[in-house]
């Protein structure tokens, strides 16, 4: 056969064209197979367009063929295995969809639906493949998956593996890329090359890559939970990077995150539930997160609400982008850091409660370790304090308040140690009157504590 031609769709409009195909095909008393080499185009689907060179492979037999014939003196061969199917087959060659590039191999099949309404659909195999997110700041590989063409749209589901090109950034884990410009959500089930494939992706149009119990190391922390990454671009100034140029940004929302804070032995703070966004550029990554916050030091509890924020790049980043239809706010000061952080907490010690804002992070102290006498660097958690209040009485009337409180807190294994800076004034003592800025000392540890620690970039 020359000048072979083949259209695949859902019986009214067609989505893969094919022409200019030669080929050879075999007719007997089970039925026809045959194979065609040819030119392809995808068309009629909005935003996703494919042109490549084909192979078309057709067998309506219930059987394989394997055979060998003589053509006008040309010997041919045709082995395909059993159908009934048309293929067309698609190897080494890149899809676009919403202008972003997808390298792979692609076989594509026209198949009946059942239902109320009986229809055709093209599904799609996908192996190999390759997607480079914001300018190779987020790269899938060696993908495969599958694909569905109906309704002027397509839909896609492809596990691979992902790599993070942020500097201190690294993701661990299983990753997804989900495909949808249909406005409608997709959930079928169908055969591809013996297999049942689930493809099930909420309404469109989007494309993003998203990893379920993955593990992000930032800053030297590790989190773990569900992240997915969607390609945007940020207008300028971009003031992570300093430039005015638009550039690629990666915006992550984020779910289910667990976050240790500890020395490596112990979880003195833990994070749970955490959810929030997250923005990714060339220069790193910085976001914040919500979540529960349970405090492992003993004698001290905590009750309140806690946030969760990162920043590895050197500079403040001030962003408002879109993750969903949500509109979210990024305003946070140079990092590096990833701090846990709460307004309006209480902290309950020594049969006192402090209430104000607390930040949380990890930190390492260097040299003579003088709390267990070692030379050891040791991992600690500090504890940044502003707007502390406390108030000391006799459980009915307090006699001596403190307020506006500030300073740091250092947790170790042994305990907790540190020093706040407030005003103090007495009350309901008759002729008494007294007022001042006074330091307040904390540690209810067995040793003694002298060292210098970091707290939001202050020593």
């Amino acid at each position: 056969f020359s000048d072979v031609g083949l259209q695949l769709g859902d019986g009214t409009t067609p989505y893969v064209i094919v022409q200019n195909g030669t080929g050879t095909f075999l007719i007997d008393s089970l039925g026809l197979a045959g194979q065609v080499s040819a030119s392809m185009s995808l068309q009629n689907i909005a935003d996703v367009s494919l042109t490549a060179a084909v192979q078309v492979s057709i067998n309506n037999r219930n059987a394989s063929v394997n055979e060998a014939f003589m053509v006008g003196g040309q010997m041919l061969s045709l082995n395909l295995p059993a159908g009934p199917y048309v293929r067309v087959e698609a190897t080494g060659v890149t899809l676009s969809v919403f202008g972003q590039s997808i390298g792979g191999n692609f076989l594509f099949e026209q198949v009946a639906t059942n239902g109320p309404v009986p229809g055709k659909i093209v599904r799609v195999a996908a192996s190999n493949i390759s997607l480079n997110l914001g300018d190779g700041i987020v790269t899938l590989t060696n993908g495969n998956g599958a694909l569905l063409l109906k309704d002027g749209g397509m839909a896609a589901h492809i596990g691979g593996t992902v790599a993070l090109n942020v500097p201190g950034v690294q993701f661990q884990g299983t990753f997804n890329l989900s495909i949808n410009n249909l406005t409608t959500s997709v959930d079928e089930q169908f055969m591809l090359g013996g297999e049942t494939i689930n493809l099930t992706v909420p309404a469109g149009p989007f494309i993003s890559v998203e990893g379920t119990d993955v593990s992000l190391v930032v800053a030297g922390q590790t989190l773990r939970g569900d992240f997915k990454f969607e390609k945007s671009t940020a207008a300028g100034p971009d003031k992570m990077i300093g430039t005015l140029d638009d550039v690629a940004v990666i915006r992550v929302a984020a779910k289910n995150v667990e976050l240790k804070l500890g020395d490596g032995t112990t979880d003195f703070v833990v994070v749970t539930q955490g959810q929030g966004a997250l923005l990714i550029n060339s220069a790193g990554m910085a976001g914040t997160l919500s979540g529960n916050v349970a405090l492992n030091v003993p004698g001290i509890t905590f009750t309140g609400t806690f946030g969760i924020a990162i920043n590895n790049t050197i500079v403040a980043v001030d962003e408002t982008f879109m993750v969903g239809d949500e509109s979210v706010v990024l305003d946070l000061p140079a990092g590096p850091y990833v701090q846990v952080s709460g307004t309006n907490v209480q902290l309950e010690m020594l049969g006192q409660r402090l209430s104000g804002d607390f930040s949380f992070s990890k930190t390492t102290k260097a040299g003579v370790d003088r709390m267990f006498g070692t030379m050891d660097d040791q991992n600690v958690v500090a504890i940044g304090l502003n707007n502390i209040g406390l108030g000391l009485g006799d459980g009915t009337t307090e006699f001596v308040t403190v307020s506006g409180g500030q300073g740091a807190l250092l947790i170790t294994p042994a305990g907790l140690a540190g020093t706040i800076s407030a005003s103090v004034a007495i009350n309901g003592i008759p002729d008494v009157e007294f007022s001042g800025r006074f330091g307040l000392s904390v540690n209810n540890t067995m040793a003694a504590v002298n060292e210098k620690i970091m707290v939001g970039g202050k020593e």
